[in-house]
């Protein structure tokens, strides 16, 4: 949970982070608009060659889709579609940010094994490790 202070700065409840708050406009911007036009120039390159009974053609090219849904999705939006349409997500999420693993994945720049994360939130192995698949699988729609 969140406390705002005077200073324009939020921490955890047991103040394990602190940083500036972000301005309200980056919650209403694209998220990553500069892959924009790559990404469209990825998905035209699939019309000399699209084949809709080859699979593999089919995935990249709904993936490369997701990516530029992705890429133009405001993160209110990302909320919106996280907490509404795919509520198992909002579910893992949540449960994550209770465990306190987004608070260790930050702690530095270093990846994290799900052994380390599970140690660090005192949860278990096969909670973080199926908590971690869910955020994953989502992300990567």
């Amino acid at each position: 949970m969140a406390i705002i202070n005077n200073n324009d700065t939020h921490s955890t409840v047991n103040n394990q982070f602190n940083r500036n708050l972000v301005a309200d406009s980056t919650a209403i911007s694209p998220s990553v608009p500069e892959l924009v036009p790559h990404l469209l120039d990825k998905i035209t390159s699939f019309n000399h060659s699209f084949n809709i009974n080859d699979s593999k053609k089919r995935f990249d090219l709904l993936n490369v889709a997701r990516l530029l849904v992705s890429a133009l999705e405001h993160p209110r939006e990302s909320m919106l579609r996280l907490c509404w349409s795919q509520s198992t997500t909002h579910a893992a999420i949540d449960t994550a940010v209770n465990m306190g693993l987004f608070i260790t994945l930050s702690r530095d720049e270093n990846p994290k094994t799900a052994n380390e994360l599970a140690k660090a939130s005192g949860g278990d192995l096969k909670l973080v490790v199926r908590i971690s698949i869910s955020i994953f699988l989502s992300a990567s729609n």
